[in-house]
């Protein structure tokens, strides 16, 4: 496993998405507002059989 330097490593500053605080607040509630969505719409919409099932996944052509 390799480890990085704390010195290598950009400043938690440059990890975040947007340059202003408020916006990079706003972006974790955002993504679980939206995976809250998706599984209630999964719940509520889809028959029990669909409920549980799986993405696909698409084969490699590579």
């Amino acid at each position: 496993m390799r480890t990085v330097s704390a010195a290598a490593r950009p400043p938690a500053s440059e990890a975040f998405p947007f340059l202003r605080l408020a916006f990079n607040q706003a972006w974790p509630e955002l993504c679980l507002t939206a995976i809250d969505l998706l599984a209630w719409m999964r719940s509520l919409l889809l028959d029990t059989e669909l409920t549980t099932a799986e993405e696909a996944r698409l084969p490699d052509t590579g």
